[in-house]
This record gives C-alpha cells, structure tokens and sequence, in this order.
C-alpha cells in the first residue's frame, strides 16, 4: 500500500483495530537476564509445559509459576520458540543426570 492510499484509509483501518479486527501484536518481553524470584534460576515455564505437569508437580511448583506470572507472565511455547530463534532464550534439551534422574528440556533465559 502506498503512503497515500493509507491516508486514504486511515480511518477505516483506525476503526477496524477499535472492533479488534486487526490483531496488534504483543510488546516484545526481554527475557534476557530473567531470574525467577522463588527458584533463584532462569528457567521459563511455557503454558504447554504446565499443562503436562502432574498435579503433584504443578502443586510443588506452583510458588515459582505464580512467581513468573507475576514478573513475566506464562509465554506459549510457541513463543518461546520463536524468542530461542531470535537469541534471547536457550533451550535446554532432555537429559539424564548421572543419579538417573530424567530432566525434561526447558527453556532458560540467556544471561
């Protein structure tokens, strides 16, 4: 579109985002440096990630959730993808620490 077909439009376009038919996206979060309050760690929990938690995990995690909601919200992770890609989060794939415990992949932020 050029500059004077916005202006042409601007007023239809400044209505439509009023009835909420053009999305606005959502203001970037710098992620980078994140610490959670509770943990003391980096780690981001996604709403995909919770949802898998079993309620005795949710229950023994849920000051550090809480936490993160308050300071950066729950992201998608779908988002959290996205902000990896960029390089402002790390993933942390799955892995087995040496007393056999399994560790699921996470996200963390970049330091």
């Amino acid at each position: 579109m050029t500059p004077e077909e916005f202006e042409k439009n601007l007023p239809v376009i400044e209505q439509q985002l009023r009835d909420g038919l053009i999305k606005q996206s959502a203001p970037k979060i710098d992620y980078t440096g994140y610490v959670n309050p509770v943990s003391g760690d980096g780690k981001i929990y996604s709403r995909d990630e919770i949802a898998k938690l079993t309620t005795d995990e949710y229950i023994k995690l849920e000051p550090e959730i809480i936490s993160q909601l308050n300071t950066i919200g729950i992201p998608t992770e779908k988002e959290l993808e996205k902000y990896t890609a960029a390089g402002d989060l790390i993933y942390v794939h799955p892995y087995t620490r040496s007393d056999g415990t399994k560790v699921r992949g996470y996200y963390r932020a970049a330091r």
